[in-house]
Order: structure tokens, then sequence, then C-alpha cells
């Protein structure tokens, strides 16, 4: 199984073998474009070793998704109809359930109110719209790495 409900990120990470499966690693795309959405969907399944991608088109879709599985990492639009980036982020952060999954925000939205906006509503990293694949990669990577480190040290008590 590539996604298991009730399991965080980290937990998705240390399955019973204690191995880290980077095919294990399941991300929600929140996109309200289909071309974008498409080539999100494009790059994690294709280029970052075949990431399982699901998808919503905004984000009382993606609550929607989330009310069912807790996928390792969100990828969210900011601007988006019935539910932005920013509302979902902040409900993700907020939810005893969701505040350990990594939010990742694309906007094309670039002035310092909306980078300060992007991190007040507690997103782990955002990247300005046009982006590359090597960035995202990057990100995702970098995101990966973090969290997989946090839970090593969890698992050996090295920092209670």
């Amino acid at each position: 199984m590539l996604c298991w409900r009730g399991q965080s990120f980290l937990e998705q990470c240390m399955d019973a073998s204690s191995s880290c499966d980077r095919s294990a690693i399941t991300t929600l795309v929140v996109e309200d474009s289909p071309n974008q959405a498409a080539q999100l969907r494009m790059v994690l399944e294709v280029e970052v070793e075949q990431f399982t991608v699901l998808m919503a088109k905004n984000g009382c879709a993606a609550l929607a998704v989330l009310r069912e599985t807790l996928p390792t990492m969100v990828i969210t639009d900011v601007v988006m109809p019935e539910m932005d980036g920013y509302q979902l982020c902040d409900t993700i952060k907020k939810g005893r359930a969701l505040h350990d999954i990594p939010v990742i925000m694309m906007t094309s939205l670039v002035s310092w109110d909306d980078i300060t906006r992007n991190l007040e509503c507690g997103a782990t990293h955002f990247l300005c719209k046009p982006y590359g694949s090597v960035a995202l990669i990057s990100r995702i990577n970098y995101i990966y790495a973090i969290w997989v480190a946090a839970w090593m040290r969890r698992l050996c008590g090295c920092c209670r």
C-alpha cells in the first residue's frame, strides 16, 4: 500500500521494514488549472521516482481528500476558487491529525506581503510560478530529508 491512512509523513517514512521507501511518498496536489495540475503530476510521477499523486482542484476538495487519507506532503496553488491555498494551509497546520504534513505553496504572488503570508499560514516552503521542475524536486528532496532525519532522531531518542 502506498499511502497508509492514519499515519503521518514521518510514520510513512518508516514502515515495518524500517526503510525509507520513496515510492511510499504520496503527494496531494491542489491546483485549479488543469494544465498546471497535469504538469505537476508529470514531474512527481515521472521525474521524482514515481511518487503517488492525489489531485484536488481547490482547498475544499483537498480537505475532502484529507478526511480519507494522510498524504506525505501537500503542494498547493495559492489563488483558487472556494478555498485558497492560504486557508487550506492554515487549516492543515491547525488540524490535530494534519499539522505535521509539509505544505509547499506555489504562487505567482511575489510581493513581500505575499511571501510573509505564505510563512504565516504555516507553509513549509513556497515556490514562485513559473517554477522549474529542478527547483520543485530540490524542495521536495530537502523537505523529505529533514523529516526523515527528524523521525530518525525520535526513534533513537536523541532529542528528548
